[in-house]
């Protein structure tokens, strides 16, 4: 793995539960920790628990440093195991001014996830949100690699850069741009309240980068390369959800009317390239859910069953979609608008939350059940964003009632993705043991299951009305340069507002030059308005040669072949243009790494009947390109393997389990003895 000076590198590893582990490197030892954190990857079925620790990087210097490999020691009941990890590296450290402009474009097309950057690990941070598609960057480190081998055995290789703003992005979230940023002017701010929404608008010279920070009283958002900024609103008397917003040097505080009263936000560049952060408004409830928007996600569904339960003919799969269709009756009966995933396709967890993306609601709950030992019995529910803490502690003490389990187990912080979204609350509920047999007869009875799904509804009317539901209050207030700033879904008018004539465009002007790229690179253009106060910003683009760049409503050139052509900039208002011309080159490709060999982490095993064990390809060079690989078993009444390495004992024997690389077909073994306990 490749680290920054002074980074925190994270070490994780899976043994037994009560075991002593410990990680060595460059001399140094450190204890691993057992975490009960829960995310996607967990099985709450396996004997192995998820132990962490972390080192401290040297400080860096002008050439890379090799620290050595990483060695993991775990004993239990009087054995001792070690394997080696990873090698790491320390990145040199860039000379000032070697960043490279960058510009924030998300492989979801939204918003890119931001991490710390004094760490490395591949774990979403809550304390750190989205920077929105578009925004405009500098990388102040070389490349960093993150390698590790999650809970169903595969190996995941994440790459990132860390930004000037402060914070670590995915490589692949980015895209280099000759756009440079600096001495930005923020000219306007506006605050607009629709029944919905409330837009916070910043009439922004440059696409600027920006730190969003969430705390129960107040939002933050700190403005990178920006030093001309507009006055305060220390009064926000038509809106629902914020007091005030005031400026302290680049940073944006807007204090919350109501502590704990925020319910998610989204940001984006407008039309005209302002910076609009909108936020959801709390619903006008009227004695019902009236205003509310909710997405409902029954788990699993299709071919995906879940757990499977105590009783065979129920799965988890089953409740979660009869508890689910009985919750949106009522939530409908109540008034609210409400959008049901739909199942049956088998969506995976990006799909579930494009889908919730895209319906913009103001709360997201996710039904599911859960599975461990038979004695295992409760309720819980999952958040990840601190906003939606309270929403899940309601949901699970609510549904533990309607249960009847006495067993409460509380609102849980975990790593799932359908709850890592900043743009509305989101949780997952885990509302009985399917493992149980108590729980699993309630849960297959339909009075149970309307139950709970009206406790589940109950608790959300209780969360609208904590964050402040009921009060409905809309309309605009301005200060500075607010020409251009409209709400994307404001029916107010704003404050400053003139009668008058309206001010022509005189002329426009594409922001970067003449340019080079590369195959497949994409950029963004900007433009100028003459005069900057001109009402009229609406300008179409336009590619002579499609077949060798195009160029979208926005404009963004997307490079496709090599040659020229010319990109032009028309004013809708006087007809005005600019063209620059871009040449587009062929695409340094990457040399191919082939496979040379692959091990397997254990040569031979011993299992009891019913035991698990995750077995990990390496592969020879550790950086080869095509790391792809079949499972095999000689004897799958004896131990079966999955697709991820994931050994099962089934039955008593002997058998090998046999890796083969999908570049060159390399095998390797692991004879696997299985035992009747």
């Amino acid at each position: 793995i490749n680290v920054g000076g002074d980074m925190q590198i994270l070490v994780s590893a899976h043994a037994y539960e009560g075991a002593q582990v410990s990680a060595t490197l460059n001399g140094q030892t450190i204890t691993l920790t057992q975490i009960d954190t829960e995310d996607d990857d967990t099985d709450k079925d396996s004997s192995y628990k998820l132990f962490s620790g972390s080192f401290t990087a040297p400080p860096a210097n002008s050439a890379d440093q090799n620290l050595g490999q990483i060695t993991v020691t775990a004993t239990y009941e009087g054995e001792t195991v070690s394997m080696p990890g990873a090698t790491v590296i320390v990145n040199k450290k860039l000379p000032l001014g070697e960043g490279v402009p960058v510009m924030i474009n998300p492989t979801n097309g939204i918003d890119a996830e931001t991490f710390p950057a004094d760490t490395l690990n591949d774990n979403s941070d809550p304390d750190y949100y989205p920077i929105c598609k578009g925004a405009l960057d500098y990388t102040v480190s070389d490349e960093m690699v993150y390698t590790y081998v999650n809970d169903d055995g595969e190996t995941k290789t994440c790459r990132y850069y860390l930004l000037a703003s402060g914070v670590r992005v995915y490589a692949e979230d980015l895209t280099t741009v000759s756009t440079q940023v600096g001495g930005n002017t923020i000219s306007g701010l506006t605050v607009t309240a629709s029944e919905r929404y409330t837009d916070v608008i910043l009439r922004t010279v440059q696409k600027v980068s920006y730190i969003f920070r969430y705390s129960p009283d107040a939002i933050t958002i700190d403005f990178q390369n920006t030093e001309t900024l507009p006055g305060d609103i220390e009064s926000l008397t038509k809106n629902p959800l914020f007091t005030s917003a005031t400026w302290s040097g680049a940073e944006l505080t807007l204090t919350l009317k109501q502590t704990n009263g925020f319910l998610g936000f989204k940001a984006f560049f407008d039309d005209v390239g302002n910076l609009v952060f909108r936020f959801n408004n709390p619903p006008e409830m009227d004695g019902g859910l009236a205003g509310a928007h909710i997405v409902v996600d029954p788990g699993h569904g299709g071919k995906d069953i879940g757990a499977a339960g105590y009783n065979p003919d129920y799965n988890e799969a089953y409740f979660n979609q009869a508890i689910a269709d009985e919750l949106v009756d009522i939530l409908q009966d109540w008034g609210a608008s409400v959008t049901m995933i739909q199942t049956g396709g088998s969506p995976s967890l990006q799909e579930r939350v494009a889908t919730a993306r895209s319906a913009n609601p103001n709360l997201f709950v996710s039904i599911h059940n859960n599975s461990g030992p038979s004695s295992a019995q409760g309720t819980e529910a999952y958040y990840f964003n601190p906003f939606s803490k309270t929403l899940a502690a309601n949901v699970s003490a609510n549904v533990s009632q309607a249960l009847e389990n006495g067993n409460n187990r509380g609102g849980k912080f975990g790593r799932y993705y359908v709850t890592r979204v900043s743009q509305f609350p989101a949780i997952l509920a885990e509302c009985g043991f399917v493992s149980n047999s108590e729980e699993n007869e309630k849960l297959a009875d339909p009075d149970y299951q309307e139950a709970i799904a009206e406790a589940i509804a109950n608790a959300i009317y209780s969360y609208y009305q904590s964050v402040g539901g009921g009060e409905v209050v809309t309309g605009t207030q301005s200060v500075g340069d607010s020409s251009q700033a409209v709400g994307g879904d404001s029916s107010g008018s704003a404050d400053d507002s003139q009668d008058g004539e309206e001010i022509p465009v005189e002329d426009v002007v594409i922001d970067q030059g003449d340019l080079e790229l590369e195959v497949g690179d994409l950029e963004a253009l900007t433009y100028t308005i003459d005069p900057e106060d001109a009402d009229n910003w609406e300008v179409t683009w336009e590619s002579s040669d499609e077949d060798v760049a195009v160029v979208d409503e926005e404009g963004w050139v997307e490079a496709l072949s090599e040659g020229e052509t010319q990109i032009t900039v028309t004013t809708e208002d006087g007809d005005y243009s600019d063209t620059i011309t871009i040449r587009v080159l062929a695409d340094g490709a990457e040399e191919d790494i082939p496979v040379e060999e692959v091990t397997l982490s254990e040569e031979s095993l011993s299992l009891a009947v019913g035991e698990t064990h995750t077995l990990t390809a390496q592969f020879s060079p550790d950086d080869a390109s095509d790391q792809g690989v079949t499972w095999e078993s000689s004897d799958e009444t004896v131990v079966t393997v999955n697709s991820r390495g994931r050994l099962r004992a089934v039955g008593e024997g002997t058998a090998t389990i046999t890796v083969i690389t999908d570049d060159g077909g390399y095998e390797a073994y692991c004879d696997v003895e299985v035992w009747e306990e």
